[in-house]
């Protein structure tokens, strides 16, 4: 106490508490700590130009060995969850406008990277379709309160299904089981109000997507 390596009296612990410049020494070095500790910042890949509906994948070009990373999108729905892998995938819902995917790197020691931003231009268009599944059909549609989805799998697998609404909000989701061969699925729908939604159906690394009507 009465001293200290940054000189005399300037961390001095008084009778009633630490004086002013404690804050000023803690802060500085853990700033300095800080720069040392944390990790390289993430480098995002993909497409720098996408359209409404449009399905992109977002990867780390130099992942870490036993890190994990936080992916966030600015009008846009991660559709692969957990967000903590070395890659994303990203529903663009929102036209004219710019979209960002931000990424940071959180190593082993839980220290975490400053923030990536990689910008994406969004261009107008209208909600698309994007069939990958096998003969993906929907109907009625427009519906009402209950949807059928037909489509063709060639092995048994898990499938997960989202509805979005038209500002990239998830609405409703479903995991089910396919057979091999033809499948159909029913969904209630009575809680969703009117409106233009997107079904996307997700089977593997393979997705596609149907507009779906919503009209009572």
């Amino acid at each position: 106490e009465g001293h200290e390596y940054w000189g005399a009296l300037n961390g001095d612990w008084l009778p009633s508490g630490p004086n002013a410049y404690w804050p000023y020494i803690i802060n500085n070095t853990s700033r300095f700590f800080y720069d040392i500790m944390r990790p390289v910042t993430p480098v995002i890949n993909g497409a720098n130009v996408a359209q409404y509906g449009q399905v992109q994948t977002y990867s780390i070009n130099n992942p870490l060995a036993g890190a994990t990373y936080c992916w966030e999108a600015q009008n846009g729905t991660i559709l692969n969850l957990p967000q903590n892998g070395n890659s994303v995938q990203i529903l663009w819902n929102s036209a004219g406008t710019l979209g960002r995917v931000k990424a940071i790197c959180s190593d082993r020691s839980e220290v975490a990277s400053l923030q990536r931003v990689f910008n994406v231009n969004l261009t107008p268009t209208g909600i698309n379709e994007y069939e990958a599944v096998a003969n993906l059909q929907i109907y009625p549609n427009p519906a009402q309160d209950n949807l059928t989805v037909n489509f063709w799998s060639d092995k048994i697998a898990g499938v997960q299904m989202y509805i979005i609404n038209s500002v990239g909000q998830v609405c409703d989701t479903k995991m089910v089981g396919t057979i091999a061969g033809e499948n159909r699925i029913d969904w209630n729908i009575q809680t969703l109000p009117t409106g233009l939604y997107l079904l996307q159906m997700q089977q593997g690394g393979v997705i596609s997507t149907k507009k779906l009507i919503i009209n009572r």
